[in-house]
């Protein structure tokens, strides 16, 4: 699995917070442990919000494995234990930072500090705050700025790219001059607009020569165009990102041919980066997530049939803010928002029944991507739902890329 630095992770994670919020922003935080044991987590919503979260480890009596659970805010990490002592190879940062990701995604990023991972936690700790979240303070939020340059998304997207760079050379079982086979090292179709560099070291015509991939089997990579000379048994390659390489290269010459976008285009088109980062939700196999979705993530906090109450984790909606969306509660359907105050949503036609708390819910905006009439421009003071939106593509663009599984 790509391991992001932790440089990498934070920026991605600003770039998602200012389409979400604008400047002005901060995510709380905690770190635990120190040294090689240290294990940061950054709230996912930016603002106060993230102050409300809290954190426990526990040192279970008895015999158990490393576990992490949610209940509202609070999340508790229990060690991994042999008769209550905790088992220093199982209860690594490395081991508890996945566990937290994956058990609570929605209110924290763990992240590992440079030299960080191979050290262990091995005692309790009392629950704990995250701290230094600002903005959105008395419920006041702001409106989020429309700012980001295409050079910006597109260092997103080279990021991403960059960690699905596969650098260790695979070895050729069987070739043509428009394929190569390995041991079966592929998932179908994940590599389609990756780039194959062959080394040359068994067919030396082939030294420095890159085949981009059409398609792939479970060991067949199938290229566009043909190679002059067949790869042969033992040929070795590597396998370099560049699926969205021609959503970057938009970005950058400003959709004028040259260079990098002049002064007086420096806006990019938010459709490209949103095709683009769909495509590798899609293409990797990550969680599937709509084009037009502007907040997951969401709960029922107690409803009736027509009016749903969302667990926002504290915040403060606008009066209105979400009229002529449209909602999706899981189990009951989807319903157009006619109205909304400060944490509850009004829908028409009202559900059959009332959905019970806790339910997931979605919220999204009526059209998608594949809408001409949403062909919107990066431009200051832009379009604050839409940056939402792209906001959770992102996300679960990260995500996918993370959990994809590299050739070996």
């Amino acid at each position: 699995m790509p391991a992001l630095t932790t440089d990498v992770a934070l920026y991605l994670k600003r770039v998602r917070d200012t389409l979400r919020t604008g400047p002005g922003y901060s995510a709380a935080e905690l770190t635990l442990g120190s040294g090689t044991s240290a294990i940061r987590l950054l709230a996912q919503d930016p603002g106060v919000l993230g102050n409300s979260i809290r954190v426990q480890v526990t040192v279970p009596a008895g015999t158990s494995a490393l576990a992490v659970t949610v209940a509202g805010n609070n999340i508790t990490i229990a060690l991994n234990v042999t008769l209550g002592v905790p088992n220093a190879v199982s209860n690594t940062a490395t081991l508890i930072a996945a566990a937290i990701n994956t058990a609570a995604p929605a209110l924290v990023l763990a992240l590992l500090p440079t030299g960080s991972g191979a050290g262990s936690l091995s005692a309790a700790v009392p629950q704990t705050n995250l701290a230094g979240g600002r903005g959105g303070e008395n419920g006041v939020q702001t409106l989020p700025l429309n700012f980001l340059r295409a050079q910006d998304m597109a260092s997103v997207m080279e990021l991403l790219m960059d960690a699905l760079d596969q650098s260790t050379p695979l070895t050729a079982t069987a070739g043509s001059v428009r394929s190569v086979t390995d041991a079966g090292a592929f998932v179908a179709n994940t590599q389609v607009g990756n780039t194959v560099r062959f080394t040359g070291n068994v067919t030396a015509a082939l030294a420095g020569v890159e085949a981009v991939v059409l398609s792939n089997t479970a060991n067949v990579l199938n290229f566009t165009s043909a190679l002059s000379v067949a790869p042969a048994v033992g040929d070795t390659f590597t396998i370099r990102g560049s699926m969205v390489d021609g959503a970057i290269r938009a970005l950058l010459e400003g959709r004028v041919g040259s260079a990098n976008a002049p002064p007086g285009n420096v806006f990019g088109d938010s459709r490209i980066v949103t095709d683009a980062l769909v495509r590798i939700v899609q293409q990797l196999g990550g969680a599937t997530i709509a084009e037009n979705t502007l907040f997951s993530g969401l709960t029922a906090a107690g409803s009736s049939a027509s009016s749903i109450k969302l667990n926002t984790r504290g915040a403060s909606l606008r009066i209105d803010e979400l009229k002529n969306l449209k909602v999706n509660v899981t189990g009951f359907g989807i319903r157009k928002i006619v109205s909304n105050d400060e944490s509850s949503v009004t829908v028409a036609p009202a559900f059959s029944a009332a959905p019970g708390a806790g339910v997931a819910v979605v919220v999204t905006m009526p059209e998608d991507s594949t809408d001409a009439s949403r062909n919107y421009t990066f431009a200051p003071g832009g379009q604050p739902r839409d940056n939402k939106a792209l906001a959770e593509v992102l996300r679960a663009a990260q995500a996918a890329v993370v959990a994809f599984v590299l050739p070996v």
